[in-house]
């Protein structure tokens, strides 16, 4: 990743992580020339579990309610989950505002002057009637609105002649149908907003858009040490060179399963694994069934588990191919939320979550701290640099910390989610093992991209171990 973009924006004294956030929001809704800055949506950059979604649900919307006039706002995001409506609650409970996920009650309650926060995926807002009938009123009356975009690097490339320098991979049938809705609404309204870890070519104007709508970054990312209370820490990471004949990719493999448990055991607390297969056809041929079958065979090696305990579980978008698996091969469907539930809890044996095509997003699992891919995929763009994104995306599921409550909340309430005023209730042997419990590893191939985006991840997004243990004096 190209990280010169950040060299132009104008920095200014900020002391704490969320600094980072909500300054240069504050300052950008706030000055004076805000209103002519039409047609751009603005990038709020973050690292996973930094709180973007966390601060827009519960200071920067009602701050544009309360001191903008803001009256209608749309947050949306690529998958139903995404979004804690517990934060927007709050949210709206500072100023008086109405929440839901329905169009009608939004429109409903905007007719009748009353401000309102409508949660939605995309998918809804592009393709539904009900969608239409949204951007018709926003566009068609002078009520002040404004919208949010989670995930921002995902569905919004201009256009199908830069998705492949965007996003990787051939676009001819993109239509750029959420991007050229955005661009409509930015005409009459400023208040444009996107949030992401991992701003694509576009947003740091590397490729410039096609349409009616540009982007700009507004924040820098937090230096780590800020970070260094609120995220894991950057463990080994080791890059096998994909080999499937002479079982190179299998070596890889079992070490990293072994490792799964023996990092859980030594430090007593559960360590799951997010392991991406590649698709049914793909060449390499490692897709879900042969990396579940090469994954029972290693746990039935090793006494890890008994034949009877499910550790493993799918996850591919598919409802009837969605649940959890036993080593005798038996089958639990389960939906999503219900598998990330069981990853969760200390005390379920589900240890491994098998994904394709998923994961990348919306994995709010503290557990997870280690990660593989069987995938071999080397994107670069036109220019030759590697596209980094996704890749990082991936990773980052590993980073948000895992303490052993039960409840985030909890930790939140007692402890202000800052792992060094938990350590200060700890000894010596139980701040090594939490320190453990927060180590990522990693195993990947070895190519450009992936040596490009681990690379990246280690200067921006994450603190190593070694540097974690001398902060909070860990021998």
């Amino acid at each position: 990743m190209n990280l010169d973009f950040l060299k132009k924006i104008k920095k200014t004294e900020l002391k704490t992580a969320d600094d980072y956030l909500t300054v240069p929001f504050m300052n950008t809704v706030n000055d004076e020339s805000f209103y002519s800055t039409t047609q751009v949506m603005k990038i709020l950059v973050g690292v996973t579990g930094q709180g973007k979604t966390f601060s827009t649900a519960r200071v920067f919307i009602p701050h544009l309610i309360n001191n903008h006039g803001v009256k209608f706002v749309i947050v949306s995001a690529p998958q139903k989950g995404i979004l804690d409506k517990v934060d927007f609650s709050v949210g709206a409970s500072k100023c008086n505002a109405q929440i839901t996920d329905n169009i009608d009650d939004a429109l409903m309650f905007a007719e009748n002057d009353v401000p309102v926060i409508l949660l939605k995926c995309h998918a809804a807002i592009m393709h539904d009637d009900k969608g239409q009938k949204l951007q018709n009123f926003l566009l068609e009356n002078s009520i002040k609105f404004a919208v949010f975009v989670d995930e921002a690097h995902t569905w919004l490339c201009s256009d199908k002649e830069n998705y492949k320098d965007v996003v990787g991979w051939p676009g001819n049938k993109h239509e750029a149908k959420y991007f050229k809705m955005l661009a409509k609404l930015s005409i009459v309204s400023p208040f444009m907003f996107g949030l992401t870890a991992t701003p694509n070519a576009e947003q740091i104007g590397k490729i410039s858009t096609i349409g009616d709508m540009s982007f700009e970054v507004i924040n820098t990312f937090a230096p780590k040490p800020l970070l260094i209370n609120q995220t894991a820490y950057f463990g080994n990471t080791k890059f096998y060179t994909p080999n499937h004949l002479i079982g190179a990719t299998e070596t890889a493999f079992e070490e990293f399963v072994n490792n799964v448990y023996d990092e859980t055991e030594s430090c007593g607390f559960k360590k799951t694994a997010i392991v991406a297969c590649s698709v049914d056809n793909a060449s390499n041929g490692f897709n879900k069934d042969v990396v579940k079958k090469l994954l029972i065979n290693i746990l039935t090696k090793n006494p890890y588990t008994s034949k009877d305990t499910k550790s493993i579980a799918i996850m591919t978008g598919k409802s009837e191919e969605t649940g959890s698996y036993d080593l005798d091969g038996s089958f639990q469907k389960l939906t999503d939320d219900e598998i990330k539930t069981k990853l969760n809890d200390g005390n379920d044996p589900l240890m491994f979550l098998l994904v394709v095509n998923k994961g990348q997003m919306g994995m709010n699992v503290y557990t997870l701290k280690n990660y593989f891919t069987f995938k071999y995929t080397d994107k670069m763009d036109k220019s030759g640099d590697a596209l980094e994104e996704f890749p990082i995306q991936g990773v980052g599921r590993l980073i948000r910390l895992n303490t052993g409550f039960s409840k985030v909340k909890d930790f939140t309430t007692k402890y202000g989610y800052d792992l060094g005023n938990y350590m200060k209730t700890l000894n010596k042997e139980e701040k090594k093992n939490l320190l453990v419990a927060n180590t990522m590893n990693i195993v990947v191939p070895n190519n450009a991209m992936w040596g490009a985006a681990i690379d990246t991840f280690q200067k921006v997004y994450a603190s190593s171990i070694v540097q974690a243990k001398t902060y909070f004096k860990v021998s």
